[in-house]
């Protein structure tokens, strides 16, 4: 079993190399800023999440993570929001 881990932090330099990182991928990890719904956080996200499920092998398993959930109280992403993914907090 091989582990990389990739993290372009959304640079858009990088965006046309997604599809090289999770096309063999058997699982992939996309992380966003619960602070933050537009821009390159969750919205980004849910495209980048989108792209993965159009392109990548159907078997793939998407982990759709939350961050900075130390500022809970400043949450603009609510749980609801998630698109009936099915994630714990």
């Amino acid at each position: 079993m091989e582990f990389v881990l990739y993290d372009t932090n959304g640079h858009e330099r990088f965006r046309s190399l997604y599809p090289l990182f999770y096309r063999h991928a058997g699982a992939t990890v996309v992380v966003y800023d619960i602070t933050k719904r537009c821009g390159r956080s969750f919205d980004e996200a849910k495209a980048r999440v989108e792209e993965i499920q159009e392109m990548a092998n159907p078997n793939i398993v998407i982990a759709l993570v939350g961050c900075k959930a130390d500022l809970a109280s400043e949450r603009v992403v609510k749980y609801e929001v998630r698109w009936g993914c099915s994630v714990n907090s």
